[in-house]
């Protein structure tokens, strides 16, 4: 009868010594590397400053046009023609803005033509002078 779990025996492996043992070095650890030394405490590092910019050109354009602006729509106000070609200008400007609608522009193909035209004209115009009366 066999009992389980029993095995054969087993022949241990044989381990022939080598004739010449080679010797095992162990590798040179790397160089630790180099570190850079931190920097001193008071310097930080401070961006370039931008370039400067003369802005009194700009606002030299600026003021001319608002003088501009402000001396045409004064000059075309004293006209009544000009004056009522400003108010409806403006009515058409804000209603076509307000009710987001390019149609209500149309008008103004025909008030910025009477307007320049009417500007053209009054710069045209001699200045009234008295004249002296020799008689």
């Amino acid at each position: 009868m066999r009992v389980r779990g029993e095995t054969a025996p087993r022949p241990e492996p044989r381990v022939e010594p080598r004739d010449v043992v080679e010797r095992v070095v162990a590798p040179e650890p790397a160089p630790e590397p180099r570190r850079r030394p931190a920097p001193p405490a008071h310097e930080t590092f401070r961006a370039p400053d931008p370039p400067r910019v003369d802005n009194s050109e700009r606002a030299l354009a600026r003021v001319a046009t608002r003088k501009w602006i402000v001396t045409n729509v004064l000059a075309a106000w004293d006209d009544q023609v000009s004056r009522w070609c400003l108010i409806l200008s403006g009515a058409c400007l804000w209603f076509a803005l307000g009710l987001a609608d390019p149609t209500v522009l149309v008008p103004l193909l025909v008030f910025v033509p009477v307007l320049e035209r009417r500007r053209r004209n009054r710069e045209a115009q001699p200045p009234e002078t008295e004249t002296e009366d020799w008689l």
